[in-house]
């Protein structure tokens, strides 16, 4: 995920550095709408109104913040 939101930055600055910016930053999109739509109110409570948007900056915050955890897998 670390790798796909470091396309995902790239793009938002307007400097793509790899062709599969556009893939990669779609990838971490995708992974994100999917885990906001599939544990919201099961796993997680977020507010009501957040934004997939929203959503894919509180996760690049955890992975910015927490180098340790960014190779581990998540098992529910």
């Amino acid at each position: 995920m670390h790798e796909y939101n470091q396309a995902r930055e790239r793009l938002i600055n307007d400097t793509m550095l790899d062709a599969n910016d556009i893939v990669k930053s779609g990838m971490y999109s995708g992974y994100i709408a999917g885990t906001l739509d599939l544990g919201s109110g099961i796993l997680f409570c977020p507010p009501r109104n957040v934004t997939l948007n929203q959503a894919m900056d509180v996760a690049a915050k955890h992975l910015k913040n927490s180098p340790e955890a960014r190779d581990k897998q998540v098992i529910w």
